[in-house]
C-alpha cells in the first residue's frame, strides 16, 4: 500500500454534489457536517477537509508528513494537531465507526470504510427533519486582549468580558458543567527567587486544585502537553509573575490563553501590593473557572485566606508538590501550617504526600481536617474529596472504591476517576473488576500520570490473580514510563519494581527477582520512602534464608505497619513469613503466622485475605490427611463466588479430592464448569494463563486414571505450555507416566531423568519439592527401580513426619510398601503396609488400590490363595465400577495367561479395548520378587473363576 503524495486531487464526485453516503453515514458539503442515525455533527474547516481526503482517497495510506502538507498546507502548527483532528473526527463518525480510521503505528492512517463512498442525487439529498440545519453560522470573530491598570475589580470585569469573547469560540457544546475539557496551566518564566514568581505558582496551585475537584477536567501538566496524549484539545493557560519595574512595590500576575495559529486569544495582566495578591488571586480563579466551566459560574469554592507571607511559603510546597518531593512537602508545609492553620489545601497536599510515604495515620488526619476547612464546594467536589479521604484509610479502602464507582457512573470516561475507582479495586481484592476497568479502550491516549497508574494496576491485579506474566509485563513497562518521567517517579517506579521482581519469584526466577527488589528498595529511598525500601530488602532476605522468618527486621516493619494502620502489609508480611516457614517444612510455625494473619485479615474485615488464607489452609488439609475439613472449606470457598487464579485453586482441590475417591468423570465436570476444555487453548480472560496451564495438568491425570491417553496427550500439550519452571517438571512426570502407560518404558525413563535434573537446577524446598519426589519416586518404582525410588520415599516419610503432614507421609509409606514388595523385602513391605494404612482416610480409592496390590503380592509371597483372590475380585469390581481402565488391566495382569478365558476381555468391554493403548498398565514390576506366573497360579484359590469376572 502506498503513501499518499503531497497535493490533494480533485474530489472523485461532481463538483454540483451536494450530499455523499457511506454505509449508514452521509456527509453534508454544503453545511459542512456528518450525519448519523443518531444526529449529526458539524465540523471545524480543516477537520472537514480532512474528511473530504479520507473520503476521496480510502484504503490508501496517508503519511503524517502528507497530510500536513495536503491539509495544513502553509501553516507552521503543531504535531498535536494532526492527532487531536483525528480523535475529534473519529469522535464525529460515532463510537460504532470510529474503527473507519486505522492508525498505522508509526507511519499514519487508513481510512476503511465497509461499503463506497457514494454521491447521492439531489431527491435522495434532503436534510431529514430530524437534523435540519440551521443557516451556516458567521466565519468571523473578534479578538479581545485586555490589560487592568486601576484596580482589582476593573481589571476583572475586563478579564470577564475577554474570557467571554474567546469562549464564545468554543462552541455551545462546551456550556454544560458536563461538556469535557483538558487545562493545562503552565507557569512561564520562572524565577529562581520566590519573592517574584510567587503569585503565578499561587494562581497555579489553587485554579489547578480547583479544576482537578471536578470530574469533567482533565488537568494536564507540561509533560503531557509535550507528548501528545490527551483525547481532548487542551485548553493552555500561561501564567507569569513579578516585581514591577516602575514600583519596587508592586507585583504583576499576567494570564494568557495560549490559542491555535488563526485562533482567538484572550490576555490579561493585574498590578498591586503583595498584600492584595491573594485575594486578586482568588477572585481571579473564579473568573477563569467560570468562564472556562460556564455551567460551574454559579459554583461556591472556599475562600483563599492568606497573606502574603504564607502565600509564599505555601509556593514552595506547591513547588515540590509539582516535583513530586513528598519529603519536601511534608517538611515544607508545617509553617504554612502553623502561620495559616486555617488553609485546607496545605493540608490536603500534606495528607497525599504523607500517604505516599506510608505515614497513614497522620496522613488520615490532615485528610480529614482538610475536607472541613475546604468548604464550601460544588457537589461533585465534596463527593470526589470525600472519596479522596476514604482512599487514604486502609480500613476503608471497600467504601472508597464504591464511592469512586458512583463518581465514574455519573462521569462516565473520566480516566482519573476510572483508575482511581480500579486501584481501589485491586487493593480491596477484586482484581476481575478491575482488570475490566483498566482493559478498556478509553486508556490509548492518557497523562503520563494515568498511563503510569494504569500500568501499576495492571500489575498488581496480575499477582493476584496469579497470572506472573502478565504482572510482568505491566510492571515492566511501568517502571520504564516512571523512568521517561524522571525526577518525582522514583515511588511509582519502586513500586513497578517491586512487582516485577514478584512476578520474577512467582515464576521460579529467584535471581532476577531478587535485582528486582534490590533496585526497588534503591528507588523506595530516592523516593524518602525507607518504610518499603527495608520491605523490599527484608523480603529479598527471605527469600535467601529461612532465618529470615525470625529476623528483628519483621518485628520493625509489623509495628511501622501496624502504626500506619497499613493492615495490608501486616498481612502480606506474616503470609510472607509463613510461606518461608512452609517451605522449611515448619508446620507449627506455618500455622503459627498463618493463624496471626487470618486475626488480622478478620479485625480488618478484609474478605480477599481471608479468602486467600483459607485457600492456604486448605492446602494444608490436604497435606495433613484431613479430607473431610478440606472438603468442607471448599464448600465455603465455593460460597464465596471467588474469581480468576483463586477460583481456580478451588476448583483444582476439589477435582482432587474426587479423584482421590475414583470420581474422575465428576471431577472433570468440576473443571469443566470452572474451565470449559475448548477455551483452555488459548486461556480466557478470567483465567491466567498458568492457571490454565495448571488446569490442564489436573485434567491430564483424570484422563491417565481412565486410561485415555489420546486426551490425556491433548491436554498435556497445553499443560506444558506454561512456561512455568515447576509446571514444567510437573509435565515431564506426566508425560512419563503417559509413556509407562502407553509401553514406552526407555521413553519414560529418559522423561524422569530430565525431570530430575530439571529439580535439582531449579532447587525446590518444602513441600513443593516432596509432591513431585513423591510423584517421580512412584513412576521410578513402575520403572522398575525400587531401591532408588525407596532412597525417594524415605527422605519425603521424614521430612513430613517431622511437619505432621500426614497424607504425605501416607503416600511415602505406600511407596515404600511398593518398593519393599517388588525388591522381595516381604517384611519391610509388610511393616509399611500397616504403617501407611494407618494415615489412609476411608474412601480414599487411588492410595487404597495401591495398598491392596501390595497385600495381594504379600498373600501370594505368604501363599495365601485365598486372602489374595478375595482381595483381587473387589479390586477388580471396584475398577469396573470406577471405570478405572488401567486398575482394571493391572488385576487381570496378575492372572496368568494360560487361566485367562475370552469372556474375561468380552465382560470388561470397552475398559479392555486393545485400541486404547495401555500396554504399560500391568504389575510385572510389582510382582517382580515373586514366583513365575505359573507357579503364582497354583497359589490363587480360584484363578479360573477370577478370570471369568
Amino acid at each position: 500500500m502506498a503513501a499518499t503524495t503531497a497535493g490533494p486531487p480533485g474530489p472523485p464526485w461532481a463538483a454540483d454534489t451536494l450530499r455523499l453516503a457511506v454505509d449508514d453515514l452521509q456527509i453534508d458539503l454544503v453545511y459542512r457536517r456528518v450525519e448519523r442515525p443518531d444526529g449529526h455533527a458539524e465540523l471545524p474547516n480543516r477537520m472537514f477537509e480532512l474528511l473530504l481526503l479520507f473520503l476521496a482517497e480510502p484504503r490508501v495510506l496517508h503519511t503524517r508528513t502528507a497530510l500536513f502538507e495536503r491539509v495544513w498546507s502553509g501553516v507552521v502548527v503543531e504535531d498535536a494537531n494532526l492527532s487531536q483532528s483525528v480523535w475529534m473526527l473519529r469522535k464525529a463518525l460515532g463510537p460504532e465507526r470510529r474503527h473507519w480510521i486505522r492508525t498505522v503505528a508509526g507511519s499514519g492512517y487508513v481510512f476503511e470504510p465497509p461499503g463506497p463512498v457514494e454521491a447521492l442525487a439531489a431527491a435522495d439529498a434532503a436534510t431529514p427533519a430530524a437534523t435540519a440545519a440551521p443557516a451556516p453560522p458567521a466565519s468571523s470573530r473578534h479578538a479581545a486582549g485586555y490589560r487592568l491598570m486601576a484596580g482589582a475589580l476593573a481589571m476583572l470585569a475586563c478579564l470577564a468580558a475577554g474570557v467571554f469573547s474567546w469562549q464564545q469560540t468554543r462552541g455551545a457544546a462546551a456550556a454544560a458543567a458536563e461538556a469535557p475539557i483538558a487545562v493545562a496551566l503552565v507557569e512561564v518564566g520562572k524565577h529562581a527567587d520566590d519573592d517574584s514568581g510567587w503569585p503565578a505558582r499561587l494562581l497555579q496551585a489553587w485554579l489547578g486544585w480547583k479544576l482537578a475537584q471536578l470530574p469533567e477536567v482533565t488537568v494536564l501538566d507540561e509533560a503531557d502537553l509535550a507528548s501528545d496524549i490527551t483525547p481532548l484539545k487542551p485548553v493552555i493557560l500561561l501564567l507569569s509573575s513579578g516585581q514591577s519595574t516602575a514600583d519596587a512595590g508592586e507585583a504583576f500576575l499576567r494570564v494568557r490563553l495560549a490559542a491555535d495559529p488563526g485562533g482567538e486569544e484572550f490576555q490579561t495582566e493585574l498590578r498591586g501590593p503583595a498584600a492584595q495578591m491573594p485575594a486578586l488571586v482568588d477572585e481571579l480563579s473564579q473568573q477563569l473557572l467560570a468562564r472556562l466551566l460556564p455551567g460551574r459560574a454559579k459554583s461556591q469554592w472556599p475562600t483563599l485566606e492568606l497573606d502574603a507571607d504564607s502565600a509564599r511559603d505555601y509556593a514552595r510546597v506547591h513547588a515540590a508538590v509539582e516535583a513530586r518531593d513528598w519529603p519536601g512537602v511534608v517538611s515544607s508545609a508545617q509553617q504554612v501550617m502553623h502561620d495559616a492553620p486555617g488553609f485546607g489545601l496545605v493540608r490536603l497536599d500534606l495528607a497525599h504526600a504523607q500517604a505516599r510515604l506510608g505515614q497513614t495515620a497522620a496522613a488520615m488526619e490532615q485528610a480529614s481536617l482538610a475536607r472541613r476547612l475546604l468548604r464550601p464546594l460544588p457537589d461533585e467536589a465534596a463527593q470526589l474529596l470525600q472519596a479522596q479521604e476514604l482512599s487514604i484509610n486502609p480500613r476503608r479502602i471497600a467504601q472508597a472504591a464504591e464511592a469512586y464507582g458512583a463518581l465514574v457512573r455519573q462521569h462516565p470516561g473520566r480516566p482519573g476517576l476510572a483508575l482511581e475507582q480500579a486501584r481501589l479495586l485491586v487493593r480491596s481484592g477484586n482484581a476481575e473488576q478491575a482488570l475490566q476497568i483498566l482493559s478498556g479502550p478509553a486508556w490509548e491516549r492518557q497523562p503520563t500520570g494515568i498511563q503510569i497508574g494504569r500500568q501499576l494496576g495492571l500489575a498488581h491485579a496480575g499477582l493476584m490473580r496469579g497470572d506472573p506474566d502478565s504482572a510482568r509485563s505491566s510492571a515492566r513497562e511501568a517502571a520504564r514510563l516512571a523512568q521517561m518521567a524522571g525526577s518525582g517517579w522514583e515511588l511509582e517506579r519502586g513500586h513497578a519494581l517491586m512487582m516485577l521482581g514478584q512476578a520474577e519469584l512467582n515464576l521460579m526466577r529467584t535471581d532476577a527477582g531478587l535485582v528486582m527488589l534490590e533496585q526497588a528498595a534503591r528507588q523506595f529511598e530516592a523516593a524518602g520512602s525507607p518504610v518499603n525500601a527495608n520491605y523490599m530488602r527484608y523480603q529479598a532476605e527471605l527469600v535467601q534464608s529461612p532465618d529470615a522468618a525470625d529476623s528483628p527486621m519483621l518485628d520493625t516493619l509489623l509495628g511501622e505497619a501496624r502504626r500506619g494502620g497499613y493492615r495490608n502489609v501486616e498481612i502480606e508480611l506474616l503470609r510472607l513469613v509463613a510461606y518461608r516457614h512452609y517451605q522449611a517444612g515448619q508446620h507449627d510455625r506455618f500455622r503459627e503466622r498463618l493463624d496471626q494473619a487470618f486475626a488480622v485479615a478478620r479485625e480488618a474485615g478484609n474478605a480477599f485475605w481471608q479468602h486467600q488464607m483459607d485457600l492456604d489452609l486448605l492446602n494444608e488439609d490436604v497435606m495433613l490427611g484431613d479430607l473431610d475439613s478440606a472438603a468442607r472449606r471448599i464448600a465455603r470457598l465455593r460460597e464465596a463466588a471467588l474469581q480468576g487464579d483463586r477460583a481456580s485453586w478451588v476448583a483444582h482441590f476439589d477435582a482432587y479430592l474426587l479423584q482421590l475417591r475414583g470420581l474422575t468423570g465428576q471431577a472433570l465436570a468440576v473443571l469443566e464448569q470452572h474451565a470449559p476444555a475448548d477455551a483452555a487453548i488459548d486461556a480466557p480472560a478470567e483465567i491466567s494463563a498458568l492457571a490454565a496451564a495448571r488446569t490442564a495438568c489436573v485434567r491430564t491425570g483424570l484422563f491417565l486414571q481412565q486410561g485415555d491417553l489420546a486426551r490425556a496427550r491433548a491436554e498435556l500439550a497445553r499443560c506444558g505450555a506454561a512456561g512455568h519452571p515447576g509446571i514444567a517438571i510437573q509435565a515431564r512426570l506426566l508425560e512419563a507416566e503417559l509413556l509407562q502407560l502407553g509401553g514406552h518404558g526407555q521413553q519414560a525413563l529418559a522423561q524422569l531423568d530430565a525431570a530430575a535434573t530439571d529439580m535439582e537446577a531449579l532447587a525446590l524446598q518444602g513441600p513443593d519439592q516432596l509432591w513431585l519426589q513423591l510423584a517421580r519416586a512412584a513412576l521410578l518404582s513402575r520403572s522398575g527401580m525400587p531401591d532408588q525410588a525407596r532412597h525417594l520415599f524415605d527422605e519425603v516419610r521424614t521430612r513430613a513426619g517431622e511437619s505432621g503432614h500426614g497424607w504425605m507421609l501416607a503416600l511415602a509409606e505406600t511407596g515404600l510398601a511398593e518398593a519393599a514388595a517388588a525388591s522381595g523385602d516381604w517384611d519391610a513391605g509388610e511393616r509399611h503396609l500397616a504403617a501407611a494404612w494407618h494415615h489412609v482416610p476411608d474412601d480414599t480409592w487411588t492410595l487404597a488400590r495401591r495398598l491392596e496390590q501390595v497385600e495381594v503380592v504379600l498373600s501370594l509371597a505368604r501363599e495365601e490363595g485365598d486372602r489374595a483372590s478375595e482381595l483381587l475380585a473387589r479390586l477388580d469390581a471396584q475398577a469396573h465400577l470406577l471405570k478405572d481402565a488401567p486398575a482394571v488391566l493391572e488385576v487381570h495382569s496378575l492372572i496368568p495367561a494360560r487361566t485367562r478365558s475370552d469372556a474375561c476381555r468380552e465382560h470388561a468391554g470397552p475398559l479392555l479395548a486393545a485400541d486404547k493403548g495401555l500396554a504399560g498398565a500391568d504389575l510385572s514390576w510389582l510382582t517382580a520378587a515373586l514366583p513365575s506366573p505359573d507357579d503364582r497360579a497354583l497359589a490363587l484359590a480360584d484363578a479360573d473363576a477370577l478370570a471369568e469376572r
